[in-house]
């Protein structure tokens, strides 16, 4: 079942110095901000929540979904292949908190500094 992108709640991940909002819902690609790039993830054959391809839409082995400010350098076969481990930062985000980049430690830093 797919999923309304905006009423979820999503963890912030980095993937290969890119932050990313990530979900385990597939998501309904009309409810996705046109100014957010969306890309499914493909968990690696032992299904140990690996990032092992990222592409447009993943039917086997789906991991979850990413959303991301800029779009990623896909290859020929419109699939992208993460360089390093992903990092789950725990931090739970909004889609309006991640396009505002209104995130939960960041905002606490800018409130002890004024």
């Amino acid at each position: 079942m797919f999923q309304d992108a905006t009423k979820l709640r999503y963890e912030l991940v980095e993937v290969d110095g890119m932050e990313c909002l990530f979900t385990n819902s597939r998501l309904d690609r009309s409810t996705v901000p046109e100014t957010l790039h969306c890309y499914d993830v493909r968990d690696s054959d032992d299904c140990d929540g690996t990032f092992a391809q990222i592409k447009k839409l993943v039917f086997v082995n789906h991991w979850g979904t990413i959303l991301t400010k800029e779009p990623l350098p896909l290859d020929e076969s419109d699939a992208y292949y993460p360089k390093d481990t992903e990092y789950y930062s725990g931090v739970e985000l909004t889609l309006e908190e991640y396009q505002a980049g209104l995130y939960p430690e960041k905002a606490g830093q800018e409130q002890s500094m004024t």
